[in-house]
C-alpha cells in the first residue's frame, strides 16, 4: 500500500512512508498557496511574541515590495503595515497624547543585559529561557541591542526595531477601541 506525503508546497515527494527528510528553502515556502488569497481576517501567528511580530511585518513589507501590490489594500499584509505606521503615529504625536492625559510611555528592553541576568540566574529553567530569546532575537533583531516598546496603562502597543522601524502588538486594535 503507498502512502501519501502531505506537504504544503507544490515540490514533489521522493519517497513515500516514512523517511527523512530536507527543510524547507526559501523557494518552497514562496511556493505555499494560501487559500485566503491574502485576505484573512486574523494574523498568521499563534505566538503573540514581539519576534513573531517582527517576522511578519518584515515579510509583510517584503511581499508588498516584491509582488508589486498596490499600496492601497485589505490583505493581512496591509494590515500589518498599517498597523507600523498607526505605531509611528503614535509617536509623532506622543507629546499631544501626553497633554491630554493618555498615559503613554516608553519600555527599554537591554539585550545584553536581561540574556545575561537570565543566564546567570540560579534556575535552570531560566538559563533555556535565556538560549531561546537569544536565539529569538538573533533571527527577527539581528545585532540590534535594544528593544523600545510603546506602552499604554502598562500594556505594550508595540515596538520599534531597526529593518521595520515599528510593529504593533498583535492586540493592537483591541487596545486602541477599549
Amino acid at each position: 500500500m503507498a502512502f501519501k506525503v502531505f506537504r504544503l508546497h507544490q515540490a514533489k515527494a521522493k519517497q513515500s512512508d516514512w523517511h527523512e527528510s530536507e527543510g524547507l528553502t526559501s523557494a518552497h515556502i514562496q511556493n505555499i498557496n494560501d487559500p485566503s488569497e491574502n485576505n484573512a481576517t486574523l494574523s498568521a501567528s499563534g505566538i503573540a511574541s514581539p519576534f513573531a511580530r517582527v517576522l511578519l511585518c518584515k515579510e509583510a513589507f517584503a511581499q508588498i515590495l516584491q509582488n508589486d501590490l498596490p499600496l492601497a489594500g485589505n490583505t493581512q499584509f496591509h494590515k500589518l503595515i498599517s498597523e507600523c505606521l498607526d505605531i509611528l503615529t503614535l509617536v509623532f504625536n506622543f507629546n499631544n497624547f501626553q497633554a491630554a492625559n493618555v498615559h503613554l510611555s516608553w519600555k527599554t528592553w537591554e539585550r545584553n543585559e536581561k540574556i545575561a541576568s537570565l543566564k546567570n540566574s540560579p534556575y535552570p529553567s531560566h538559563h533555556t529561557l535565556a538560549e531561546t530569546l537569544d536565539l529569538f532575537w538573533q533571527e527577527a533583531l539581528g545585532n540590534q541591542k535594544q528593544l523600545f516598546m510603546l506602552c499604554h496603562n502598562f500594556e505594550v502597543l508595540g515596538g520599534f526595531c531597526k529593518d521595520i522601524l515599528a510593529f504593533a502588538s498583535p492586540n493592537f486594535q483591541t487596545q486602541m477601541q477599549g
